[in-house]
Formats: structure tokens, sequence, C-alpha cells
């Protein structure tokens, strides 16, 4: 049996909040069974019958948000739904994994990405509706997904649901992409876009960490953009955090990886590289408690 025949995928239709969107979702899950894919839409008012054959109980929810709409980004992505399967194969039955559109996908992108923010908000609370067992979250966003992660407001969740709440940014776009897709206002911060995040960790004012990765051959933000952009996260966590040396050391509130030769659309190679680097898959391992790794949740650590 091949490690994707494990991998089960239902689809779950969530609510935005405060209007008639409908936010299409495909939750992933380990099962022992043939790899199975529903595409029949489960009410919004029940969500929990979208649950998997098979009951699991994770601990770790992974909420994956996809490129811009309007250049045809959706949960259908290849980086998405390999990123889905490759998070089901290593943490097995530990995890749950929701992929969703955009309101983008079906209706119109909004200008300054808060409706989008929004959209986030309600399929994170979807996922913890439905998998009360979940105590961490992981907010992985690919480009423009990545910006909208950042940016989104995620303390009331946090608050009522007591999760620990990490991010995983791929291809962040830098100014002034990110301000052009998200209507930004430039200010004297060198990236805006992603400054609540990253300054929210380095004060240690939330808990979890951030993943940072991009490529070097990224058309959108070129190299020595990213360079100064990560060399500058580095110096704060230099400043306030002595205790990781060197900075961006396995542990510390932000890491970085960096995809050598590696274009803003990320290729299959380029993921399985991105996948394996030794600070990613730490970074992964690190969301699962150990405590996990027993037959209700089937955790184990595999490449």
């Amino acid at each position: 049996m091949t490690e994707n025949s494990k991998v089960h995928v239902n689809y779950t239709s969530v609510p935005a909040a405060s209007s008639n969107v409908i936010l299409g979702t495909d939750i992933y899950t380990y099962e022992d069974g043939p790899a199975s894919y529903s595409e029949t839409a489960i009410p919004s008012t029940s969500i929990s019958t979208a649950a998997p054959r098979r009951k699991v109980n994770p601990s770790l929810g992974v909420v994956i948000a996809h490129p811009y709409p309007p250049l045809g980004g959706s949960k259908a992505d290849l980086v998405v739904r390999f990123l889905a399967n490759k998070f089901v194969q290593r943490l097995k039955a530990a995890v749950v994994v929701y992929a969703f559109n955009f309101r983008g996908v079906t209706t119109r992108t909004s200008w300054t990405s808060r409706k989008e923010q929004a959209d986030i908000v309600a399929v994170a609370s979807s996922l913890l509706d439905s998998f009360s067992s979940v105590k961490s979250l992981l907010f992985t966003g690919y480009s423009y997904g990545a910006i909208v992660c950042a940016k989104a407001d995620l303390d009331s969740l946090r608050q009522s649901s007591g999760v620990n709440i990490t991010y995983w940014l791929l291809s962040p776009p830098l100014w002034p992409i990110s301000a052009a897709l998200t209507f930004g206002i430039r200010s004297s911060n060198s990236e805006p876009q992603l400054a609540k995040l990253t300054d929210a960790y380095h004060n240690d004012s939330v808990d979890g960490k951030v993943l940072v990765s991009y490529g070097t051959k990224d058309i959108f933000t070129r190299s020595h953009k990213y360079e100064k952009w990560v060399n500058q996260q580095l110096e704060k966590v230099k400043q306030r955090h002595p205790e990781f040396s060197p900075p961006g050391s396995p542990g510390s509130p932000i890491e970085f990886v960096e995809i050598r030769e590696g274009p803003h659309f990320l290729s299959p190679g380029h993921m399985e590289e991105l996948w394996n680097n030794p600070t990613t898959l730490d970074f992964i391992d690190s969301l699962v408690d150990s405590s996990d790794d027993d037959s209700d949740s089937g955790y184990a650590t595999s490449a």
C-alpha cells in the first residue's frame, strides 16, 4: 500500500462570516483504508458530518491558504495539495488539514484582504468545532495566502479556544507587491504587511513560532529584498532572544529556509527539497507532542 493510500480527502462547505459566500474546503485526514475523495457538499449547519470514516483525534490542525484567486489560485493548487498530503503522510492521525477556497475563487476578491482574513478565521473555527481534540493550529500560507495569514486577526480565536498558533509562510511577497495585493499603506517598516505578525513573535506577546520559506529566484521579490528583510528579523532575534545562537536556530521564534534557485511558483522538485530540509522537518515535528505517538493518533515521524 502506498503512502498516498492512507490520505483520505472529504469535501465540505464552510459559511463565510457575515455573508452568503460558501468556502469550499477539502479536509485531509489519515485512514487505514484505500484512498478516496468525496465532493458531496456537507450542509454548513452540520460540518461535523464531514468527519472521516475512521474516527481520528488529531492534536494539530493545519489551515492552508492558497495564492491570489484572480491569477488562478485555489485549493487545487499543486503546492497546496502537495503540502496537505505531506502533512498527513508524516504526522498521520495526529493531524487534520483544511485546504479551502478564498471567496475570490467563486466571487470577487476584496481590495484590502479583510474579507479573506475573515475567511481564514471562519475555516479555522469550523476545524476546531469539528475536531475538539486539536490543541494547536498551523496557518500555512503560500504567496498571497501567506500575506493574508500574516494579517488575519486571530486573537479572539486564540483566546476563546486556548490553542497554540504557529505560522508557515511560503514565498510571501514583500513590498511593493504585498501592498498591491492587499491595498497596504507604506510605513517606516520595511515590510508593513508582515510587521504585525513578526513583531508579535519577537516581543513574545503570543506563543508559537514562524517559519518563512522563500526562493532565491522569486520573480515578485528579488533575493536581495528577501535577504535584507531576513537579516532585519534575525537582528531582532539576536537583540531580544540572545539565548538563540546563531539567530534563527531551532527553537527560535522565527526561522527561515532559503530554496536555492527556487522560483515563486514552486515546482514539485523544489517542494520536495523544501519539505525535506532539516529545518522544515524539525519545525513540523515540533508541532505534535511526542505523547501523540500512540495507537490512537498513529503519529510517527517519517519523510
